[in-house]
């Protein structure tokens, strides 16, 4: 295990701003958690360094992709399921900024699908943990793990789960604000993105796809793709039905 810690953190020296000491203790518990955890995928998050990711490192998750980074696998997230996914990191940000916490208080689990490939959709468990705060009390460095669980768990579905033991945390009044906001953003998982209400608004002018397409500057399969999301997510079969359930 030492060997490969060592392999895996080959880098962080050179692009991190951390101290021998800071490093040797990230090493001790990104080996911790990789051996509880076992995640196929990797990353420290550093909000005060230059490096969003000063490291990262896939261990087995296929992106088809040659850079393998955090980026890869947000390319494959479900277009449905992006933007709900980055409200609920910024609103997450907000809160974790907003206090004063302790590495390790708080496990922040996050359900989510990716497709690699057409018709290959994927379930996915990201968690992130807070690994060092600074002398206020805000993050300093946090560690995340993506883990493939598509063979125990099926579904296209987004949860996201917020897990302290810290009853000072559990109670305080901006916890229990965080949690209300974060389960509102899930309640709008049906919703429709930016894009897909520029579509629909579009359909609702009476163009068709391929003229969607021109005006918005993107593919008529893409425009098709989001038409079928739209529907999807919210149970109904048709444009008509959907402008129905959402006015």
């Amino acid at each position: 295990m030492q060997r490969y810690l060592d392999e895996l953190f080959a880098n962080f020296s050179e692009i991190s701003r951390y101290s021998d000491e800071e490093e040797n203790r990230f090493k001790q518990k990104v080996e911790d958690f990789i051996l509880w955890d076992k995640p196929d995928f990797v990353a420290l998050i550093g909000p005060e360094s230059t490096e969003v990711f000063p490291f990262q490192k896939n261990i087995g998750l296929n992106f088809y992709d040659k850079e393998e980074t955090v980026q890869s696998a947000v390319n494959f997230i479900l277009e449905e399921q992006k933007e709900i996914i980055t409200n609920i990191d910024l609103r997450t940000m907000e809160y974790l900024f907003e206090v004063s916490s302790k590495p390790m208080d708080i496990l922040f689990k996050l359900r989510f699908n990716i497709e690699f490939a057409k018709g290959d959709v994927r379930t996915m468990i990201r968690k992130i943990h807070v690994l060092e705060v600074n002398k206020y009390g805000k993050p300093k460095v946090g560690l995340m793990g993506i883990t493939d669980m598509t063979e125990v768990m099926k579904g296209e579905r987004l949860v996201f789960e917020a897990k302290t033991t810290n009853e000072q945390i559990l109670y305080s009044r901006e916890y229990k604000r965080y949690i209300k906001d974060v389960n509102d953003i899930l309640k709008c998982s049906k919703c429709l993105t930016k894009r897909e209400s520029e579509i629909l608004e579009l359909i609702s002018d009476g163009k068709t796809s391929q003229e969607i397409s021109q005006i918005l500057k993107i593919a008529k399969t893409t425009v098709d793709k989001h038409r079928q999301n739209m529907l999807k997510k919210n149970n109904v079969s048709n444009i008509t039905s959907l402008m129905r359930v959402l006015s």
